[in-house]
């Protein structure tokens, strides 16, 4: 028992007095060298060839004739159908790359449904675009120019399932719809108001090949659109 004691004894006297270095250096483990990592710089997607990137919400309409009266739903009752019109939501988006030349894209829609000749209806719009912006101070224009899909799509209304029950899962369900090929192209004019915040009135046209929904294939579009422009280097 007296041992014991004079040995923990020992113990708090070598934990309360200082250590010598060789003493330090036998109780310190020892770890393994770890390698110096080298600093890793900032990407600069300037210097990979980004001259700048946008994102834009537009507002709208676009605009084509009434074909005239059809006979949807048979009997030889006659249906009016609607000029293309309405507001339309434009949502896009685009990358320059150098010497102002980039792609682009956007998806157009018109904002809820409406009659068509008995049933209702919603189109969109759907582009991949080459675009060239040319930039003067607080200016920028900008042409654009690709392809992609125009997309009718038709709903079933009361009316309808009540003439034609057999042909209706819902009376507010989805239609057979149709969808063409599209070549699009535009033009506008950014102003940029604040930094990388912009506004810019564009013209847009569209060729919708082989529309039979409207009375022609071409259809023009007008909107004013808000954005934001990140820069990534001074490009020409």
């Amino acid at each position: 028992m007296l041992r014991t004691i004079r040995l923990l004894a020992a113990f708090v006297i070598l934990g309360t007095a200082p250590m010598s270095a060789s003493a330090q250096a036998f109780w310190t483990p020892h770890l393994p060298h770890l390698p110096h990592l080298p600093h890793l710089p900032k990407p600069n997607l300037g210097k990979v060839g980004f001259q700048d990137a946008s994102i834009y919400y537009a507002g709208g309409t676009a605009r084509d004739s009434s074909v005239g009266p059809l006979n949807t739903l048979g009997g030889g009752t006659l249906y009016s159908t609607p000029n293309l019109g309405g507001f339309f939501s434009t949502i896009g988006g685009d990358v320059v790359f150098f010497h102002g030349l980039g792609v682009g894209g956007e998806v157009s829609f018109r904002n809820g449904r409406t009659a068509y000749a008995g049933l209702l209806y919603h189109p969109s719009f759907y582009d991949v675009n080459a675009i060239y912006k040319r930039s003067f101070g607080r200016f920028a224009v900008e042409g654009q120019g690709g392809g992609g899909r125009a997309n009718l799509n038709f709903y079933y209304t009361p009316a309808f399932c009540a003439r034609f029950p057999l042909g209706c899962q819902s009376t507010t369900g989805a239609a057979p719809g149709a969808n063409y090929f599209e070549w699009h192209f535009a033009g506008g004019a950014r102003y940029y108001v604040y930094k990388g915040l912009f506004v810019r009135p564009t013209v847009e046209v569209r060729h919708v090949n082989n529309l039979t929904y409207f009375s022609s294939e071409w259809i023009p579009q007008y909107s004013v659109a808000v954005g934001y422009t990140i820069r990534f280097s001074r490009g020409k």
